[in-house]
């Protein structure tokens, strides 16, 4: 149940931080996926020995980050949660790249040196991606994706679907706290339970996801009709242009 409790307060969590008046929040969403695709594109297009391209690209980072809601210590929780998947993938580089690279007059292993750019490009990619996504709200992300002409149909879909997940969530918590509530004190559930409640989970997710539609109906709502908000303003202009041309000089200075 904890964990059903977690998931729930992160989403909720998530969707404060978006209203606060943080300036990062303030940019319109369109703007900030394309700065954050350019830049996760100019990251990764860095040679696997250049560090020096590797550590600038981070200033930029770290701007976002002092323009962001999203804390540091959260930003390295995560980066914490996700750091042995990358590990895994450098942990070897030593071991195969045996190339001998000279920095500031030293000569050092390029397996040491691409192991250490590659975990930086991670750093950069994910906590730019964590912070454009903590800084707006997950309908203005879907609604600004009808600037990149995704089709309104496929919008709405993950709108609809974002907004479920929080009631299915509540769901579970709730049948839980029914099964706690009368006297279960097995320390895990058995095939035979987990196969009713699964089933019970289910039932009601159908049923739930019919009610959620009808009430759209009932209060008029058609596809076509469906407007999205994609006003770009001239500071949110601003923002874009200055982001690109910092990233672009300090990636090929």
């Amino acid at each position: 149940m904890k964990t059903a409790q977690d998931r729930l307060q992160h989403l909720t969590a998530f969707e404060e931080l978006a209203e606060s008046d943080f300036p990062l929040n303030m940019v319109s969403p369109a703007v900030k996926i394309i700065v954050a695709i350019v830049f996760i594109i100019l990251t990764i297009s860095v040679n696997k020995y250049d560090i020096i391209h590797s550590l600038l690209l981070t200033s930029f980072t770290c701007f976002l980050m002092a323009i962001a809601p999203l804390k540091v210590t959260s930003v390295l929780k995560m980066l914490l949660y996700l750091s042995p998947f990358v590990l895994l993938l450098v942990i070897f580089n030593p071991v195969y790249d045996k190339s001998i690279i000279n920095i500031a007059g030293y000569q050092i292993y390029g397996g040491y040196v691409s192991a250490f750019t590659t975990v930086l490009k991670f750093i950069n990619t994910t906590t730019v991606s964590v912070l454009i996504v903590s800084s707006t709200k997950f309908n203005h992300i879907a609604s600004s994706l009808r600037f990149f002409k995704m089709p309104k149909f496929l919008i709405i879909q993950f709108m609809v679907m974002y907004r479920f997940i929080f009631i299915f969530l509540y769901d579970i918590i709730q049948s839980l706290q029914a099964v706690k509530s009368r006297g279960f004190q097995g320390g895990k559930f058995s095939w035979r339970n987990m196969k009713a409640i699964t089933s019970a989970f289910f039932v009601k997710s159908v049923l739930r996801g019919e009610e959620v539609y009808n009430s759209m109906l009932s209060r008029g709502f058609e596809i076509k009709n469906f407007k999205f908000d994609n006003k770009i303003k001239m500071s949110d202009i601003f923002f874009g242009l200055c982001s690109l041309l910092y990233v672009f000089i300090v990636r090929f200075i």
